[in-house]
């Protein structure tokens, strides 16, 4: 069963893990009572779909913070549910030795990894666990269409001074509904990362007495401009993000004159 990256999770009492433990699952070095062991683990946003958590990745590969994870006994019973901290690691301890199995799949993500995994918690031990789940992007670029036809010629420089863009839809991985900013390069770049599935909308904001380009002029969508509006502050239609699923080439064309759609 899909686990949902939210804002908090439930707790279910079970043989062999205590109140207390439920109640927080921030990890910590600590010992491990009596013949109990436990469970560590990570869960990753994995950018490059390879399983692993690779610091090269552009923009490193982040925990996935308020990542859900359920444990189960060897009879397919609910044991506790975990939740990631901000660097997206979790634990479960006091666990009875014997064989548990943890669900780290993240609804609106594709797992990259195994999304169950079966684990043998060992008297006094603790096993290590690492779940990879890769989101959507949407990405995209300013400029300045200096003669109004929609189209992005070479000699047509980026904006780069743009404000930024800001993204609307969908529920994120905090439980809220989705509003991040993105600043652009200096090619006029920007992009937003590790977003669930949904429906979302992107806008920005273009030169002082600017207004969007036409839009969709043209069969190459690298080329193009995605974006309406009559003022400086222009946005996208809506785009259905599939999970795992990314949009390219999402870009904002501004035009000098009075040029719109």
């Amino acid at each position: 069963m899909a686990r949902g990256i939210s804002r908090s999770a439930s707790t279910v009492l079970g043989a062999g893990i205590s109140a207390a433990v439920l109640m927080s699952f921030v990890p910590s070095a600590g010992a491990i009572s009596g013949t109990l062991g436990a469970i560590d683990g990570t869960v990753f946003f994995d950018r490059n779909g390879n399983g692993l958590i690779d610091r090269s990745t552009s923009g490193g590969e982040a925990g996935a913070d308020k990542a859900e994870v359920r444990l189960y006994n060897a009879n397919g019973d609910v044991v506790a549910d975990a939740v990631a901290d901000a660097n997206g690691k979790f634990r479960f301890t006091d666990l009875r030795p014997g064989t548990y199995k943890l669900d780290g799949s993240q609804s609106g993500f594709i797992s990259t990894t195994d999304a169950e995994r079966k684990v043998e918690v060992r008297s006094s031990q603790t096993e290590f666990v690492r779940f990879g789940v890769r989101g959507g992007s949407i990405s995209g670029l300013a400029w300045v269409d200096e003669n109004g036809d929609g189209i992005r010629q070479d000699t047509e420089k980026a904006y780069a001074d743009s404000r930024g863009f800001t993204l609307t839809g969908a529920t994120d991985h905090y439980g809220k509904f989705t509003q991040r900013t993105a600043k652009v390069d200096d090619k006029g770049e920007y992009s937003f990362e590790d977003l669930p599935s949904g429906r979302y909308t992107v806008q920005t904001t273009g030169p002082d007495g600017s207004a969007a380009t036409k839009s969709e002029a043209g069969p190459d969508a690298t080329t193009d401009s995605d974006f309406t509006g009559k003022t400086g502050t222009v946005k996208s239609e809506k785009i259905q993000l599939a999970p795992g699923g990314g949009m390219v080439s999402l870009d904002a064309g501004f035009s000098r004159t009075t040029t719109t759609n």
